[in-house]
């Protein structure tokens, strides 16, 4: 599978070439946007882009490599800092948040993945209407805003997402965000409140008497 590198570190682009050629990819680096947008008409079927882009390249270049690659797989490697500005411009463009830092082997892993036709990254990354949720680094923005949600939030969270689509009893919920005797009964749904009023209320489904779940 062909991948293509555009502005990545030098030394990252060698270490992934090492990992990922002797599993039958061939990699190309490349520093330079110009050069990057002219290499993107070639036949390459994951595109990696780190931003802040290289020198001189703007949010407008997304667009140049997204119009003249349309079927790549096109990720966005990033700080979560860098990406409130950029979220809405990569949701449109179909592109993949991945955040930034990202252990060498986990990002080469995840490349791998995406090269053998994999559905999603490793991390269990999510995308819901104007939410999105990235459970590995504990980081979910709305509308391309960083959001903040507590560890039993994330507790909450990482239950519902480990069966998309399941529905989960409240009782699951509770042996995981319930762990201390203080925590009042209606702990759960103090919760789920909370995850609502900060991500939208579309996330988690009610399913009266049965429990709850994220849509598929």
């Amino acid at each position: 599978m062909r991948m293509l590198l555009l502005g990545i570190d030098a030394d990252l682009a060698g270490d992934l070439d090492l990992r990922l050629r002797p599993k039958g990819h061939e990699l190309t680096w490349c520093r330079h946007s110009r050069e990057g947008v002219e290499l993107a008409n070639a036949d390459h079927a994951i595109v990696v882009v780190e931003w802040p882009g290289p020198e001189g390249a703007d949010v407008a270049w997304l667009d140049r490599i997204r119009g003249q690659h349309p079927d790549a797989t096109l990720l966005v490697l990033s700080p979560a800092a860098h990406l409130a500005p950029l979220a809405d411009r990569v949701k449109r463009l179909g592109c993949t948040f991945v955040l930034k830092p990202i252990a060498l082997d986990v990002l080469a892993a995840q490349l791998h993945e995406f090269a053998e036709g994999g559905a999603g990254l490793r991390s269990g990354q999510r995308r819901c209407a104007d939410v999105d949720l990235h459970p590995a680094q504990r980081v979910a923005f709305r509308r391309g805003m960083q959001v903040k949600l507590t560890h039993r939030e994330w507790l909450l969270l990482d239950t519902l997402l480990q069966g998309v689509g399941r529905i989960v009893p409240k009782d699951e919920i509770a042996a995981r965000v319930v762990f201390d005797s203080n925590v009042p009964d209606n702990a759960v749904e103090v919760h789920l409140s909370n995850i609502r009023r900060k991500l939208g209320r579309g996330l988690i489904e009610t399913i009266r008497g049965r429990g709850y779940r994220i849509p598929e």
